[in-house]
């Protein structure tokens, strides 16, 4: 019997959890299945296809019959099992253009806001919504009011800080947010299980979208004036004391769990460079 473990989204779609592997969080690898099937983000290498054996059975499919392997950004926990779908399935890869430099081989097509893929029985509307990368895309099927939106859409983030993480824009990050959050969605599916006021969940449904929109874009909202208070704290020519700035911030802020004696790991220092890139400030 396999350890992996599936969730159902809707009927024809299913989160296969992919292990990070070094960290006790899954990446989703969202399988859906109309006349076509689509692998949407694909996890990480260790653990590929493996992980979405499982799934891939429930739909009664096999590795050979995906047509579409659909990556919503370019990060790592998202699309190293790339190499392996397309092997085994022949599968073109697609990503929007300005995420493709992060693969490792190039894509064989491009998304763009705004286009269609039809699989037969679901027609999903690609949504460029920038913030945690610079090609970030979501993926909206009107009909069903489902809303694929991988890490675009993060609550308190998926540690346990209340830091939401994203690595180009603060500002594309919450306008992204606000977007995306104005749609007629009833089920929402996250990238991770992303920690907010309720159960950590793939997929939340119901009243619950509307309850983890907010939360989101509280959160975001809070980390932005917090970074802004911590350079006028600290000022912007020691990194150093920026990162501690924005930690005692942070500390200070409802919502989040920072000690700003243990300061910020990288991934959160990540959410700061956005942070100050926004406002013109580059760090290394």
């Amino acid at each position: 019997m396999s350890d992996y473990r599936t969730v159902e989204v809707i009927p024809g779609i299913v989160i296969a959890a992919c292990p990070l592997g070094l960290v006790p969080i899954d990446s989703a690898v969202t399988l859906a299945k109309g006349w076509r099937l689509a692998v949407i983000d694909t996890g990480v290498g260790a653990f590929m296809p493996a992980a979405m054996q499982p799934a891939l059975d429930g739909l009664n499919a096999t590795l050979a019959d995906v047509d579409l392997i659909i990556n919503t950004h370019g990060h790592w926990d998202h699309v190293e099992g790339n190499a392996a779908i397309q092997a085994a399935s022949g599968a073109p890869v697609l990503i929007h253009p300005d995420d493709m430099g992060l693969l490792d081989a190039p894509p064989d097509r491009l998304l763009s806001d705004g286009q269609t893929i039809d699989l037969g029985g679901f027609i999903f509307h690609v949504i460029h919504a920038p913030g945690h990368s610079a090609g970030m895309v979501c993926l909206y099927e009107p009909a069903q009011r489902l809303l694929l939106v991988s890490d675009a859409v993060q609550g308190r983030g998926a540690g346990d800080a209340g830091l939401p993480a994203y690595f180009h824009s603060g500002d594309q990050y919450r306008a992204s947010l606000a977007r995306l959050a104005a749609l007629d969605a009833t089920t929402l599916a996250l990238g991770h299980e992303f920690a907010w006021d309720g159960p950590r969940r793939f997929v939340h449904r119901g009243d619950d979208v509307r309850r983890f929109f907010d939360a989101s874009l509280h959160l975001a909202a809070a980390t932005g004036r917090a970074a802004r208070a911590a350079l006028d704290d600290a000022g912007p020519e020691d990194w150093s004391a920026l990162v501690a700035a924005f930690a005692r911030r942070l500390g200070d802020t409802p919502g989040f769990a920072i000690d700003p004696a243990v300061g910020l790991d990288d991934l959160q220092q990540g959410t700061l460079r956005s942070e100050m890139r926004d406002l013109g400030l580059l760090f290394p």
